[in-house]
């Protein structure tokens, strides 16, 4: 262990430990995430996954990082709603399903007879993809 206090052997050492730092970080660590991160994230959330972008902070963007504060939840929550684009056949699909399941709500068990309960096209412009609007329009017949 003497021989690691001597100067020289204490600069090896130190150049090491920054060489491997970025294999590890550089090379490593990507090649991690492609091969067996995306692929895992891919099977839970069963739909495909792609990364067109790895961008790996630099030495002096670690250090900033380490200084600043970590972000709040909400931040984070902004970061992976940007980060995850949602198709419009997508929201229209689930529009649709919500609409079934609140006609089956109003016309189940007697409540309201079938042919009086309507569904009405989709109108994904109503929507500003932060919140959903539903229009719900009541009339009454004879």
């Amino acid at each position: 262990m003497r021989w690691l206090l001597r100067p020289s052997h204490l600069a090896i050492f130190a150049l090491g430990l920054v060489l491997l730092h970025t294999l590890v970080g550089y090379l490593l660590v990507p090649y991690l995430i492609k091969a067996y991160a995306i692929p895992a994230v891919a099977e839970k959330l069963k739909r495909p996954v792609s990364v067109k972008e790895l961008d790996l902070p630099t030495f002096e963007e670690e250090r900033a990082q380490v200084a600043s504060k970590p972000p709040t939840i909400e931040d984070m929550r902004r970061q992976l709603a940007a980060a995850i684009p949602v198709p419009d056949s997508d929201l229209h699909l689930l529009a649709q399903q919500r609409a079934e399941e609140m006609r089956g709500q109003l016309a189940g068990d007697g409540k309201l007879a079938d042919e009086r309960v309507f569904l009405t096209e989709v109108d994904l412009t109503a929507s500003d993809h932060e919140k959903v609007k539903s229009r719900l329009s009541i009339t009454a017949g004879q």
